[in-house]
């Protein structure tokens, strides 16, 4: 009995990782003769892709490269933390949030955001650079 039950679950064992094994090859096929090709990135962000498509952050890049006019180290850090709460606040991007909580859910990226650009100026090339800075590469 304890021979026939170990044949049992040996059997099931060898089903399963043959088909877990033939379904990953049939994936592994299809990304290298397919379409796609390379490394394969997922994220689990939600809402995932570029903040530049939101009016909201056209205008923040905006106001980012006025506060950066005058070089990376010219910066005013607390207008530029005011002025990035007051824009965000009277945003509707947040959905229902109290302006409270959109200036906690934000207050450390400002400060975060001038020690990238005082890093690699070319975030302020354009607003997709700015996003990636924001919320890094999709």
């Amino acid at each position: 009995m304890k021979i026939a039950m170990k044949i049992t679950v040996a059997a099931v064992f060898v089903l399963v990782a043959v088909f877990f094994g033939l379904h990953v090859g049939r994936q592994s096929h299809h990304l290298v003769h397919g379409q796609e090709s390379g490394p394969v990135t997922i994220s689990i962000r939600e809402g995932d892709g570029s903040l530049c498509i939101e009016s909201v952050f056209q205008e923040y890049y905006q106001l980012t490269v006025k506060a950066f006019a005058d070089g990376p180290t010219s910066v005013d850090e607390e207008k530029f933390r005011q002025d990035t709460f007051d824009l965000m606040k009277t945003s509707d991007f947040f959905g229902d949030r109290t302006p409270e909580q959109i200036v906690d859910h934000i207050k450390d990226i400002p400060g975060q955001l001038i020690q990238i650009i005082r890093e690699d100026a070319s975030v302020l090339e354009n607003c997709e650079n700015l996003s990636i800075a924001l919320i890094g590469p999709v």
